[in-house]
């Protein structure tokens, strides 16, 4: 789901793929609504806790850094780029996966997004 900042929303259909090798993770997310359309990659890697790295969104041509920390469900991240910053959430159970990313400054004030795996 994206969540506008006028309080109105629309439904969201996502692709999202992790790919895991040692300490390096691959992020894909595609995303479609009726008005918007959201192709990122983030290339991260873990430090003990400490997740750092890039990421890159084709639609709009944006790109940036990316710090957070694992939590006990998944990862805590911030997300900041020169036209675009964000906080996103992860938590990851067995079969399903949260992925929470509220941008600041955009008329999208939230984009929600549940995967099922199992």
């Amino acid at each position: 789901m994206i969540t506008m900042t006028n309080g109105s929303s629309e439904r969201v259909r996502c692709n999202v793929t992790w790919t895991v090798s040692g300490r390096s993770i691959q992020h894909n997310l595609r995303c479609a609504s009726p008005s918007y359309r959201i192709d990122a990659q983030a290339d991260l890697s873990v430090a003990g806790r400490q997740v750092s790295g890039n990421w890159s969104e084709d639609s709009y041509s944006a790109s940036g850094a990316v710090a957070g920390r694992l939590t006990v469900s998944g990862m805590s991240l911030s997300i900041q780029g020169i036209t675009f910053a964000a906080a996103m959430a992860v938590t990851t159970t067995k079969c399903k996966q949260s992925i929470r990313i509220a941008p600041s400054g955009l008329e999208i004030a939230r984009v929600t997004i549940g995967v099922s795996k199992c």
